[in-house]
């Protein structure tokens, strides 16, 4: 569901004791840590010549790790299942009708959108609702579409897709695999074409 986070680093460091970082032995790497996020600068020298330090952009090697302690107890706070990988995740939510006059189980899936965003706001977490997207399985799907709030408290309307790739792998609506599996397909070809040309 949601992609690039922007996560606020001090309040990281807050969440540091949960992992156990809080004893007299482990102050160094809380302090490691806290230096590793804060103020880091970097410069280049070329010839006996150094340029000017400027920030250090994102996509450090420790990055992962940081998103991952982050992030780690947001299923905590949501009912439907949850899944996260890197920086995606994904909410499910599944159908438990036992009978054809029961309601879909809709409802609670945008009350977790609502915790998600109210988490997202207390850990001072920026997200950008208009990365999210909505994809429905079945036949019987009522098709709900589902909102969050801007940063102007506006509504925004989810956008519903059909297929999304995921982990190199597209996924359609329909389950079907056929896209993903034509793109192998071609794939294929195309390396079989460059051995006939080469030999």
């Amino acid at each position: 569901m949601p992609r690039h986070l922007t996560l606020p680093h001090m309040r990281l460091l807050t969440k540091l004791p949960a992992y156990g970082i809080t004893i007299k032995q482990t102050e160094n790497l809380k302090q490691w840590i806290k230096n590793f996020l804060t103020g880091r600068k970097q410069s280049v020298k070329i010839n006996g010549e150094i340029s000017d330090s400027v920030n250090v952009p994102q996509g450090s090697v420790m990055g992962p790790l940081m998103s991952i302690l982050f992030v780690n107890d947001l299923p905590d706070n949501l009912h439907n299942p949850t899944l996260m990988y890197a920086d995606d995740t994904k909410m499910f939510s599944i159908k438990k009708q036992r009978l054809i006059l029961d309601p879909p189980n809709t409802t609670t899936l945008q009350q977790d959108l609502t915790r998600f965003q109210s988490w997202a706001n207390n850990m001072r977490m920026k997200l950008n609702p208009t990365k999210f997207k909505t994809m429905h399985l079945g036949r019987s799907n009522p098709l709900q579409e589902y909102t969050m709030l801007l940063d102007d408290n506006t509504q925004h309307h989810i956008m519903t897709t059909t297929e999304e790739k995921d982990l190199g792998v597209i996924v359609d609506s329909g389950l079907t695999f056929s896209k993903y599996i034509q793109t192998q397909i071609n794939k294929a070809n195309n390396v079989l074409r460059a051995i006939k040309h080469t030999f």
